[in-house]
């Protein structure tokens, strides 16, 4: 544990001598990027004092030829919400989201390691540490969809579709010894004011495949005005276990400016599991702001109401992204 407390304390201590430069990773040509981000939260959960979605990541990529470009995302720490309290992550698996090559041939496009399952719609689009989790479905909170394998994707000329297939480890083994797979097939695109991505994946549980649906769909009602819908037909308990049933959420946003969003979201979960019922089907309903009064920097408060995380909760911090490219 002393290991990453030195190579976090040195890389905060370091990292702001160095240009703070905006990100640019869809530029062509060799270059890196590397992004240590520190959010904090306080947040009031349960009728306590908590931490919210306090984290610290790191994101390095960058392109090593004008074809094969790389992606690495480290969460070094972990919220455990037993003692309210912020810990080092150790272990492989917890310390790295994703780690994986991608080589472009054009229309057509191949990545391997370890990468997000096809799990989620536009709630699964956005950076782990973008999240605010009390207004986050229960697969966002509990699900395991990093895993390892590989993908192909084909986009057509405009770019504003593209479709894959993916073969990556399931969430229901230990990736190295289970022998257990997901197979999966995705759609996303962008077609004037309406965008979505669309997924299926079956996962071996061990006992059978399970076919995972999510659909996410966005629609630009107007410049600054934009409306979007998830639905999946599972739901996700605290052991990552996939249960049957709906969940659907909704969240319409408000960006009057580039650095201001505004936005109010909702959503139901329900599962008809006599076991799982009790705990699991609710709704939530609530809103967030978030504000970037300088670049790179982010000033949020978000609150809401969900009988499935136990009332009221509420949360308010800041995130910075603290940026060096060789671009």
């Amino acid at each position: 544990m002393k290991k990453y407390l030195v190579v976090c304390a040195a890389a905060l201590l370091l990292l702001p001598c160095f240009p703070l430069l905006s990100q640019e990773a869809d530029e062509p040509g060799p270059g890196v990027e590397f992004t240590l981000i520190p959010r904090l939260d306080l947040s009031y959960e349960a009728n306590e004092l908590a931490l919210g979605n306090s984290s610290l990541y790191s994101l390095f990529e960058g392109n090593i030829t004008d074809n094969l470009s790389f992606s690495l995302a480290n969460h070094w720490t972990s919220l455990y919400l037993e003692d309210r309290s912020l810990v080092f992550d150790t272990s492989w698996s917890s310390l790295v989201d994703w780690a994986y090559l991608s080589y472009d041939m054009g229309n057509f496009s191949v990545s391997i390691g370890k990468d997000c399952l096809f799990s989620e719609g536009m709630e699964g689009d956005k950076y782990d540490w973008e999240v605010h989790p009390l207004l986050a479905s229960s697969l966002w909170y509990n699900f395991g969809m990093y895993q390892y394998g590989f993908s192909a994707a084909w986009h057509n000329s405009s770019e504003n579709t593209t479709l894959a297939v993916q073969m990556v480890t399931s969430p229901y083994g230990d990736p190295f010894s289970s022998g257990l797979y997901s197979y999966g097939v995705q759609w996303k695109g962008e077609y004037g004011p309406l965008s979505n991505i669309w997924s299926v994946s079956c996962m071996d549980t061990g006992d059978g495949f399970y076919p995972l649906v999510s659909l996410g769909q966005a629609f630009s009602i107007s410049d600054s005005f934009t409306l979007t819908v998830d639905y999946s037909n599972a739901l996700c308990d605290e052991e990552a276990i996939l249960v049957k049933g709906h969940s659907g959420y909704g969240e319409l946003s408000w960006t009057p400016s580039e650095s201001l969003c505004i936005a109010v979201r909702g959503g139901y979960e329900y599962t008809g599991q006599a076991l799982f019922k009790d705990a699991l089907s609710g709704y939530t309903a609530g809103g967030f702001v978030n504000w970037s009064p300088v670049e790179n920097l982010q000033l949020h408060a978000a609150a809401g109401y969900s009988n499935l995380l136990g009332g009221f909760s509420a949360l308010a911090g800041v995130m910075y992204n603290l940026c060096f490219s060789t671009r």
